[in-house]
């Protein structure tokens, strides 16, 4: 054998060892390597604007640095501490102040930072949300909380971390209500109509540039995805062949008002969020000008699709169920963008919690899921959604027990991040 022969056979050698130490040896924090995916904690402050508290995100970044996690989810929340970004609060210090504290703590972590931007970044409630609306009103989806919650909140936090966070996610789950009346109107959670949100990607994605010039990039707020209802597999193939158009249907650029009619959103068979998604596009083109942005920036005003994976809550998953709902969402912004274009899924949380499925399923299932995004090139990244549980709020989504105790999710999430590392 040839000298080069043998240093390559010595190379895979040592990497085999390195990999069967990582699954022989018991699990420890730190052992992976940094990968392309994140990670989300507990809340980043507490109602009395502290950083450091018992499960707080700054307590749980050495863990999130253990699995393998090289991104952590941070929500920019206020909390009641504070009325807004840059007054002193109720401790002495601004809220940009304390989230200097979680930032810096992320990066002395060799953790990036995807910042969420949404209902609890600026003071309102669901009435003014969706005020205006066109899908129930005769309004154009635009609205003064929308132009607040740019002004106030996008554009003083994009500013402040320029340089250190270079990509937000706008709005959290805006397709995901509580109550409904069977005529078209939905409300609670975080929903807004997709008229709303077409508004408040362009107000967030306008004033950012205006106020200091291009640099970061938005990610639409994640879509709740599920399987109540509906199936995903006949919805991704009726979007991709142009069958199946969300209601009310709008006139591309004609700048017809939308169709009012009370039944004019119809939600039910939209388990992955593709046919809301639709419909923001369409809202986007026609009430709050995508083409004008499009053509002064490049891009209509997002950079990325959020989605939220939740499905097969009580059971195993499937590489098939998984891509149907991706491929869904996909089909729907391609009918948009074309299908050569660029714009990503970024899955900004899924997970399966212990309380439904056993330890040793929701690891498997999550090595599923990592093996089925990293099989799809149209997939950026994925946050699981805690890192750790929460029993006070029945929250088991952790891949570490409320006790610090680790699970087998924690070394399948350690694997699956040294193999985006590798890549």
């Amino acid at each position: 054998m040839s000298r080069r022969g043998r240093g390559a056979r010595v190379r895979r050698l040592i990497l085999l060892a390195i990999l069967l130490t990582l699954v022989l040896q018991p699990a420890q924090p730190g052992r992976a390597l940094q990968g392309a995916h994140g990670l989300q904690g507990g809340w980043a402050i507490d109602d009395e604007g502290q950083v450091t508290f018992a499960q707080s995100t700054s307590a749980q970044l050495p863990l999130m640095r253990g699995a393998g996690a090289g991104w952590v989810r941070i929500n920019f929340r206020l909390g009641a501490c504070y009325r807004d970004w840059t007054s002193i609060g109720c401790n002495g210090r601004t809220a940009l102040d304390a989230y200097d504290d979680i930032v810096a703590a992320a990066e002395r972590e060799g953790l990036q930072v995807l910042g969420l931007i949404a209902n609890e970044s600026w003071p309102g409630d669901p009435a003014q949300w969706v005020e205006n609306n066109a899908e129930t009103t005769a309004g154009n989806g635009d609205n003064d909380y929308l132009r607040a919650f740019s002004l106030a909140a996008a554009v003083p936090l994009v500013q402040h971390f320029r340089g250190r966070i270079t990509t937000w996610e706008v709005w959290n789950e805006p397709n995901a209500y509580t109550t409904q009346t069977g005529a078209g109107h939905y409300g609670g959670g975080t929903f807004i109509y997709p008229s709303n949100l077409a508004w408040l990607l362009r107000h967030v994605y306008e004033d950012t540039r205006r106020a200091g010039g291009p640099g970061a990039r938005f990610i639409s707020g994640g879509l709740l995805s599920h399987d109540d209802s509906g199936v995903p597999v006949e919805l991704a193939a009726a979007l991709a062949h142009g069958i199946l158009k969300p209601r009310p249907l709008l006139a591309l650029g004609s700048g017809e008002q939308p169709d009012n009619r009370p039944d004019g959103l119809d939600l039910t068979f939209d388990p992955s969020g593709a046919l809301y998604l639709q419909a923001t596009y369409r809202y986007g083109r026609a009430l709050a000008g995508w083409d004008q942005i499009e053509a002064r920036y490049g891009s209509y005003p997002l950079d990325g699709i959020g989605q939220h994976l939740y499905i097969d809550q009580g059971s195993a998953t499937s590489r098939e169920r998984i891509s149907a709902n991706l491929q869904s969402v996909r089909a729907a912004y391609e009918a948009f963008e074309g299908r050569q274009t660029a714009k990503q899924i970024y899955i900004t949380e899924f997970g399966w919690q212990t309380s439904a499925v056993t330890h040793r399923l929701q690891a498997a299932n999550l090595q599923i899921a990592c093996d089925t995004f990293g099989s799809l090139p149209y997939v950026a990244q994925a946050y699981w959604t805690g890192i750790q549980d929460v029993a006070a709020a029945s929250l088991y989504f952790g891949l570490v027990d409320a006790d610090g105790s680790l699970k087998p999710a924690y070394r399948a999430y350690q694997l699956a991040a040294t193999e985006t590392a590798a890549r």
